[in-house]
This record gives C-alpha cells, structure tokens and sequence, in this order.
C-alpha cells in the first residue's frame, strides 16, 4: 500500500506540472486533462487503485482540483483521506499552495 501511495504522489505531481505549464502558457488551467496531450504530457496517467482517469475539475477561484479515489474506491468527490479505526477513507487529493507570478 505504500508504494501505492508514492505512484500515486508521482502521477499526480507529474500531472499538476503538466497543468501548471499549460496554465503559464495559454493563461488559464485546461478543462479537461486530455487538453494537456500532447504538448505538455504524452498521455494522461490513470489512477494506481482502479486504473481509471485522474478526478480533476477547474475551482471558481482560478486555482484546480486533482485526485484519484483513495484505498476504498470510493470516489469522495476531492475529500483528503482518513484513517478511521485502522481504514482509510477518502480520496488521495493534490494540494499545492498557489503563488501569485510577479
């Protein structure tokens, strides 16, 4: 499960550049992570648990959400994991401070 969660942490860092870069270049994030193919990711990664498509969804705020559903295979709707008497539950969400360019 460990090393679940590491591929995980990997596809989705590898994601959330892809995403940064085509925010930089086109000045906004994509609204589909199929835009991102193949100028800034050969291929979109799929989720470790159910092999699946990555959650992702633009926020009103300018900024994304990007997650996979977490060891319970529920998809929680971008909700961060718990552990709850020994179980996790929850989606495994990306999160990234956003800073403002200069």
């Amino acid at each position: 499960m460990i090393r679940g969660h590491h591929q995980t942490t990997i596809r989705h860092a590898t994601l959330a550049c892809a995403l940064g870069r085509h925010q930089k270049s086109k000045g906004r994030y994509p609204e589909r992570l199929e835009e991102l193919m193949p100028e800034f990711i050969p291929k979109v990664p799929r989720e470790v648990v159910n092999g699946q498509p990555l959650r992702y969804r633009r926020s009103d705020d300018g900024t994304f959400v990007l997650y996979s559903v977490g060891w319970d295979e529920r998809d929680d709707g971008g909700v961060a994991s718990t552990e709850k008497n020994g179980k996790e539950t929850g989606d495994s969400v990306w999160f990234y401070a956003a800073v403002e360019p200069k």
